[in-house]
């Protein structure tokens, strides 16, 4: 016996579409974070941080 197959609708397939997918690429916050050296963030604030919190 087969589990009964479910309706596609937005609702549900909301949740397996990337973030990115609903984000306005012309806004400036989204054109700012391909701007940022998030590497060099990163390292800056390790020292800062543990991993065991």
């Amino acid at each position: 016996m087969r589990p009964k197959k479910q309706d596609a609708t937005f609702q549900l397939d909301m949740f397996r579409n990337r973030l990115e997918n609903f984000l306005n690429r012309n806004h400036e916050l989204y054109l700012l974070s391909a701007l940022i050296d998030w590497a060099l963030l990163e390292q800056e604030f390790d020292a800062l941080y543990s991993e065991n919190g």
